[in-house]
C-alpha cells in the first residue's frame, strides 16, 4: 500500500470522527477513536518522503479541528513507537541472557 491510499484512508476514516463530534461524543471518545483508527497509518512514516510527511501530518492537522483539541504529531508519535518498539526489542534480549528466566514466559512476552 502506498502513501496515497493510506492518506485517502485516512480521510475517509475522518468522515466518522466528523460523525463522532455530530454526535456529541465527549473529546476522549474522539481521540480514543483517533488513536485506533486513524493514527494507524503511522507505521508508514519512517519509510515516506518529506511530501508524503507532510501529507500524513495534515490528516493530523485535520483531525486536531474536528476533535478541537491537541493531537501529536504524526513525528512525535512514529518516534514513540519506535522508542517502544526498542524497548520491548532490548527487554527481550536481556531476558534471553538470563539463565534463570523460563523460556515458557518468554513466549508469551512476544
Amino acid at each position: 500500500m502506498n502513501i496515497t491510499q493510506l492518506v485517502k484512508k485516512a480521510h475517509q476514516r475522518l468522515y466518522f470522527l466528523r460523525r463522532l463530534r455530530k454526535f456529541g461524543m465527549s473529546q476522549r471518545t474522539q481521540r480514543t477513536f483517533y488513536t485506533a483508527i486513524i493514527e494507524s497509518v503511522t507505521v508508514w512514516y519512517g519509510n515516506s518522503t518529506a511530501a508524503d510527511r507532510k501529507r500524513l501530518q495534515r490528516v493530523v492537522r485535520t483531525a486536531e479541528r474536528i476533535v478541537r483539541a491537541p493531537l501529536p504529531s504524526m513525528q512525535d508519535i512514529y518516534h514513540c513507537r519506535v522508542l517502544q518498539h526498542h524497548q520491548r526489542l532490548h527487554l527481550v534480549s536481556l531476558l534471553l541472557t538470563s539463565h534463570c528466566f523460563p523460556r515458557v514466559i518468554l513466549e508469551e512476552i512476544l
